[in-house]
């Protein structure tokens, strides 16, 4: 796995918008807030012009969002790399890179997004052996004052710390679509609780860790794209720590695609599994969240947390995909350690 620099004081940062841009509110106030908050910190902020652009379901067509990426990704001057946005068919940009070209660049850098990111920030570890960041997009730090969860955030991305702890609450009700309400701190009111699949009350794993939103690997499974299977016979001997979270899967669709994703070979070698808090878990014909991580994951033999705090429900823990890490739990609290790339 390459090794790649954290956020440094003065860094050129790139922007760009690989799938949605922030035309709407409330993100174009946040994305807004946020370049000036970076400004102030002092960083060179370079606006890709797709950034506050969005066309129905994308920001560009798919050839123009690839090449945008392309531009930051292959100008030494930039350091690090932003998405702006999640949304649904960043998948499109993938038929116009080249991960040959990605791999060989000669100044790789971080990129920081997650949901429909996974397209990235999945493949790079995957197919280019360079490492992305899984975590909030840019206009997260739009917020007027930073909570805890911006601030760990900024402070891993940084290099500042290494160990980032579990939340005391998460957000139950976005409020901030709300007018007025665009830059305040998301509204964590309910306790969080990190959980163990088979009730231990204590577990510790080290392994290389891997994965991202299910809903987007599912459409990377069978296509040229999966080379999982290289990917895990690589790093077999440290052993695979999947995350995984959802967007829009319902619980019997997570279910299903716990199976595909099992019977496509992506477990092997598993040591363990982190689910991050899904945002559809309500049960279906009596069938619950619970019963479809059990269903499909108890046979593999491997530790399993879930209601972790990792994905759509912020606040959420940034992860290197494509790290060796290390993750501690006890009685429903958590740490995920970054150790070496």
């Amino acid at each position: 796995m390459r090794k790649l620099s954290f956020l440094k004081p003065k860094s050129k940062i790139a922007l760009i918008a690989p799938s949605f841009g922030c035309q709407d509110e409330p993100y174009k106030s946040r994305l807004e807030q946020a370049i000036k908050h970076f400004e102030q910190l002092g960083y060179n902020i370079q606006v890709s012009p797709l950034a506050f652009r969005s066309m129905r379901v994308e920001s560009a067509p798919p050839k123009e969002r690839a090449d945008d990426f392309m531009r930051a990704w292959l100008d030494e001057d930039i350091d690090f790399i932003f998405s702006v946005s999640g949304g649904e068919l960043m998948n499109e940009i993938l038929d116009y890179l080249d991960f040959e070209v990605i791999k060989k660049a000669p100044h790789p850098k971080f990129l920081l997004g997650y949901s429909d990111n996974t397209n990235l920030s999945f493949l790079l570890p995957v197919l280019a052996d360079i490492p992305a960041f899984y975590g909030p997009h840019f206009p997260e730090f739009g917020c007027l004052k930073w909570d805890d969860f911006v601030k760990q955030t900024y402070d891993f991305i940084t290099g500042k710390i290494r160990l980032q702890h579990s939340f005391d609450y998460y957000q139950s009700e976005d409020l901030r679509q709300q007018s007025g309400h665009f830059l305040d701190s998301i509204n964590a009111d309910q306790k969080s609780e990190w959980k163990s699949l088979d009730k231990k009350r204590s577990i510790s794993l080290e392994g290389r860790l891997i994965g991202g939103c299910l809903d987007v690997l599912l459409t990377l499974i069978g296509t040229k794209y999966d080379k999982v299977a290289d990917f895990v016979e690589r790093y077999k001997d440290e052993g695979i720590i999947w995350f995984l979270e959802t967007y829009d899967l319902s619980v019997l669709d997570t279910c299903r695609a716990l199976w595909q994703l099992k019977n496509a070979g992506w477990f092997k070698y598993c040591k363990g599994l982190v689910i991050g808090r899904p945002l559809q878990r309500e049960a279906l014909y009596d069938f619950s969240y619970e019963e479809a991580l059990t269903r499909q994951l108890k046979d593999l033999g491997v530790p399993v947390l879930y209601d972790v705090d990792v994905g759509h429900v912020p606040p959420s823990i940034t992860l290197v995909n494509g790290s060796y890490s290390r993750i501690c739990y006890r009685d429903g609290k958590g740490t995920i350690e970054f150790l070496k790339f």
